[in-house]
């Protein structure tokens, strides 16, 4: 998958949908906006074979337009497939198309690391001979919470506040501009044997303090005779565009002290693990605080 469409495409919102885009890809794209003008829906593996007569490149790169368009809703499904070439789409509204200068381009997929504990060791020092970018979990979850405009999707199983604190001031800016945050942890019960109830309590009250909704759930379920399903995963999900999967999470130890891997992915991959997370969400508990005046749980 390309990984050029979020740094060399801005999607503005105001009056209409502008589009900035550079200026090598111009044509591509005054190309594939005709054709979804001329038809009133087509389906996806049509429209690339319409677009590839007439420019010579990966159609990988325009996989990625499309998923880009979809998610900022210029471009609706009309008949869904299993198969993404299969399935219909059209046109909502034109988007203006601005051109944009050249500008420095991220590469994905993006391996990030816990280097605080590597100083230590020494270990620091040997990746940093390595032909490739070091990048740390810590300050990459900034940044992918920061590209958000519309959704950021948090699965952590063993989530703490501290650690998470690290990320309220932004967090907390993002629900305020209208951002929609969703979090999935384990063992949220009180009546669990080893509840972390108050770990999340402790987030969720912080954002109701600043008037700042969000929807915590728990995907843990138990019997009698002990745990029949638990999420282990750790992944956050920003606007079905970015997504980072690994080892790290969103709690002290995953930056300070654990050695964590992981990776951030764009396009295809990262809006297929955002539809996961709507599974898992779709069926986990919500997470409610029940106490008496006395602050007492019930």
């Amino acid at each position: 998958m390309c990984s050029w469409v979020q740094e060399d495409i801005v999607l503005h919102t105001g009056d209409g949908m502008k589009i900035e885009v550079e200026k090598k890809y111009q044509n591509l794209f005054d190309t594939l906006i005709e054709i979804l003008l001329q038809n009133p829906h087509i389906r996806i593996d049509q429209l690339k074979k319409k677009v590839l007569t007439n420019h010579s490149v990966n159609d990988e790169v325009i996989d990625e337009i499309i998923y880009y368009l979809l998610s900022k809703n210029c471009l609706a499904i009309v008949e869904p497939s299993k198969r993404f070439e299969r399935t219909n789409i059209k046109l909502i509204e034109k988007p203006e198309i601005e051109l944009k200068d050249d500008h420095v381009r991220e590469e994905y997929p993006k391996i990030l690391i816990s280097l605080p504990p590597y100083n230590i060791f020494g270990l620091e020092t040997e990746l940093r001979q390595l032909d490739f970018p070091i990048n740390t979990l810590k300050e990459e979850f900034q940044k992918l919470f920061e590209k958000a405009n519309h959704s950021i999707y948090i699965c952590s199983p063993f989530l703490e506040y501290n650690g998470f604190d690290t990320y309220l001031p932004t967090l907390l800016s993002k629900v305020k501009d209208g951002v929609d945050i969703k979090i999935i942890a384990r063992q949220i019960s009180i009546t669990d044997p080893d509840t972390r109830y108050e770990q999340i309590k402790r987030i969720q009250k912080t954002f109701e303090k600043k008037k700042a909704p969000i929807s915590i759930r728990n995907y843990h379920f138990f019997k009698e005779r002990g745990v029949v399903s638990s999420t282990h995963a750790k992944m956050i999900v920003c606007d079905y565009e970015y997504a980072y999967v690994g080892s790290g999470e969103l709690r002290r130890n995953s930056f300070d002290k654990n050695f964590e891997i992981g990776v951030i992915l764009k396009g295809e991959k990262a809006y297929q693990l955002g539809k996961i997370f709507d599974k898992m969400f779709s069926i986990s508990i919500d997470f409610l605080i029940q106490e008496d005046k006395n602050g007492t749980v019930v």
